[in-house]
């Protein structure tokens, strides 16, 4: 594993840590905790998605813009195909 991928796990205890911290001295109120608990969940759940510096060493994108551009080039090139009869119809 990278060492800049722990970035994840560093910022998990972190947080788990000062939670834990405002929650004993009543510091945060129930939905501040609760939405606190919802985000750690999701770090915990989707951590192994987070891989961005391996990502970044294999020259891959790690945002969704480059997926989106790609699918709205090519929704574009159908559906002008399309107008012009290129593609049969079902």
């Amino acid at each position: 594993m990278d060492r800049s991928d722990e970035a994840i796990e560093d910022i998990e205890k972190f947080l788990i840590k000062h939670q834990n911290r405002l929650l004993r001295h009543k510091a945060l109120s129930s939905a501040n905790a609760e939405l606190l608990r919802v985000h750690l969940t999701y770090i915990k759940n989707n951590r192994h998605l987070m891989r961005y510096a391996v990502l970044r060493n294999h020259e891959l994108p790690t945002g969704s813009g480059a997926t989106e551009g790609a699918c709205k080039s090519l929704i574009m090139i159908r559906t002008n195909d399309a107008a012009k009869g290129g593609i049969p119809r079902a």
